[in-house]
């Protein structure tokens, strides 16, 4: 009998052991839920990048397609003016004067409807974005809700064990 008491150390009890164990693994899960949060936040910054990036392109694309339309509208007036001027045409009344009229107003609703295309795929990608950012910061606090739970459970738990294995 003198032989168990000595190979077990005084005051350790099995119940002490588990909740000291119970403690650490709670903890575990506290910081688990705290890098998880972390990492889903960090997902959702990356998706605000793409979006800012996505929007910058979307801004050029629509620059793009103006000096197009430009471009096309002035080789269109060119060769419309050669044309004219080869039958005898003079450029500056009737039909022709009308073509070019009707050209460029037909150029403004382009550049219009160009720069208004472009403003509602912003408008959803400016939309989508701050979506993401929302969810950032949810992802965040949720995470540390979760992780304050789990590290307050787990401080508890190994402080009610460290106390039974003194007593």
């Amino acid at each position: 009998m003198a032989i168990e008491n000595s190979t077990k150390p005084k005051g350790l009890s099995q119940a002490g052991i588990m909740q000291i164990g119970s403690g650490l693994a709670s903890l575990g899960q506290g910081f688990a839920s705290l890098a998880s949060a972390s990492a889903q936040a960090r997902q959702f910054k990356i998706q605000r990048t793409f979006d800012d990036l996505a929007i910058s392109n979307q801004k050029l694309k629509a620059q793009q397609q103006a000096i197009f339309l430009r471009e096309k509208f002035f080789k269109d007036i060119s060769s419309s003016r050669a044309s004219f001027a080869g039958r005898g045409v003079a450029l500056g009344t009737g039909i022709a004067a009308r073509f070019a009229t009707e050209a460029e107003r037909v150029l403004q609703e382009d550049l219009k409807a160009t720069e208004l295309e472009s403003r509602a795929i912003q408008g959803t990608l400016e939309l989508r974005k701050s979506q993401a950012k929302l969810r950032q910061e949810t992802a965040r606090n949720l995470g540390l809700m979760r992780a304050s739970k789990g590290l307050t459970k787990g401080a508890t738990s190994l402080l009610t064990g460290f106390k039974t294995i003194k007593t």
